[in-house]
């Protein structure tokens, strides 16, 4: 099935946490709002947005050191309702 994602590759540093691996995304995807937007794992039928503090690269090592392992994606994307509520004027 089509994401509608572009698959790319960065590299990153091991010990890089989430938020510099966003703030590497903005860059090279040239995204005008990082703020509102997020890095996510995905895993079988399930995604979570990963905290600013965490690293992917180990999470990466963790998964990929499973017996039973499991396709998994990282995804930069706009975090969704991130800006649902009306600014007050």
């Amino acid at each position: 099935k089509d994401s509608g994602c572009t698959a790319k590759t960065l590299q990153v540093q091991p010990y890089a946490t989430t938020e510099e691996v966003c703030r590497l995304c903005a860059l090279k995807f040239r995204v005008s709002d990082p703020e509102n937007y997020g890095l996510f794992l995905y895993m079988d039928d399930s995604s979570q947005q990963l905290a600013a503090d965490t690293h992917p690269q180990w999470i990466k090592a963790e998964l990929h050191s499973r017996p039973n392992r499991q396709h998994f994606y990282f995804v930069y994307k706009s975090i969704p309702n991130k800006n649902c509520s009306t600014p007050s004027s």
